[in-house]
């Protein structure tokens, strides 16, 4: 495996070690140590991603926006439909805006 591969591979166990605790606590109940554990590196790992544990929750912040971003622009995406879908949420809009 490529350093880079490794690399990667690690960012991504400290990440999801993350969301599994987060799943039980929030993130300022527990330190870059359990984090590190949990993703089975050594705590010395965590500081060649992160700066810490706050740069740590801005990268699953980011993780989460980008994953809401792309689910949003597949629902707006272009459906092949002849802008039909596209029309239907405009009416669906103005309906709403002059409803009382």
């Amino acid at each position: 495996m490529s350093r880079e591969a490794q690399r990667r591979r690690t960012r991504r166990a400290l990440l999801d070690g993350a969301l599994d605790r987060l799943e039980e606590r929030s993130l300022g109940t527990f330190g870059l140590r359990t984090v590190a554990r949990h993703a089975g590196v050594a705590p010395t790992a965590f500081y060649r991603h992160f700066r810490d544990m706050d740069a740590l929750g801005t990268a699953l912040i980011e993780e989460a926006l980008a994953s809401l971003h792309a689910t949003v622009r597949g629902v707006l995406a272009p459906t092949g439909d002849g802008g039909r879908r596209s029309a239907l949420r405009q009416r669906g809009a103005a309906r709403r805006r002059t409803r009382p």
